[in-house]
């Protein structure tokens, strides 16, 4: 539910890509988008540094 279709390399996070209230529900759908984008081999694996 965090892929737009018809649009390559957008992911989205927030309250309305994951079912549930609050903030863990939130901090929840950050981390299955960022896993989405640095795959399964995971961000220090590549090299990859997120911004803050």
């Amino acid at each position: 539910r965090n892929l737009v279709r018809g649009l390559d390399n957008v992911v989205l996070a927030g309250c309305g890509t994951t079912p549930g209230v609050g903030l863990p529900p939130v901090l929840l759908s950050g981390r299955l988008a960022a896993q989405r984008i640095v795959g399964s081999t995971g961000a220090r694996e590549r090299g990859v540094v997120a911004a803050r």
